[in-house]
């Protein structure tokens, strides 16, 4: 996987963030896990959780052509509302 210096960790999840929070229904993007609490590796993945009023456009997700899993609102469970397991630009991300 792809280990951003600081400035294009910045760039990077600039430009995602803004992408995610132009997806129909979300209302948030927050920064979780590892990199939100200040214990992550270099090459530890992104994780999001995406903030919805309503449904969200999982298609939309879809669209933005990242590689990886996108799973629809309720098929994993009660505790996490779907979400997906992307490769953006050679960096792991997980969206919930």
């Amino acid at each position: 996987m792809t280990v951003l210096d600081p400035t294009a960790q910045h760039r990077f999840v600039k430009r995602l963030v803004e992408q995610l929070a132009g997806i129909p229904g979300v209302t948030a993007v927050a920064l979780g896990g590892s990199r939100a609490t200040g214990t992550h590796a270099p090459d530890s993945d992104w994780d999001f959780g995406l903030y919805y009023r309503g449904s969200i456009d999982v298609s939309a997700i879809r669209s933005l052509g990242y590689e990886g899993m996108v799973v629809e609102p309720g098929k994993w469970g009660r505790l996490v509302n779907g979400g997906a397991w992307l490769t953006v630009d050679g960096v792991r991300v997980d969206l919930l």
